[in-house]
């Protein structure tokens, strides 16, 4: 299994990150939450967007039987 590079060609090392000193890793695991959940909320807005999309045309499709019926 191959290893992720660098620019330099040195392997990287994921645990680096938390050698940082600035590194606060609570605030970057709130960070993280926070942009999960708006991307969850984005995603239900989507789906919530294509649900109205597809009512919106079975119900277009109703009318229509509606008034050639009459």
């Amino acid at each position: 299994m191959s290893k992720t590079r660098n620019r330099s060609g040195d392997e990287l090392d994921p645990t680096e990150i938390f050698a940082d000193p600035e590194l606060d890793a609570e605030s970057f695991v709130d960070s993280m939450e926070e942009k999960r959940t708006a991307a969850r909320r984005s995603w239900k807005r989507v789906e919530e967007l294509n649900d109205a999309k597809w009512l919106r045309a079975q119900i277009a499709d109703w009318d229509d039987l509606d008034s050639e019926a009459h």
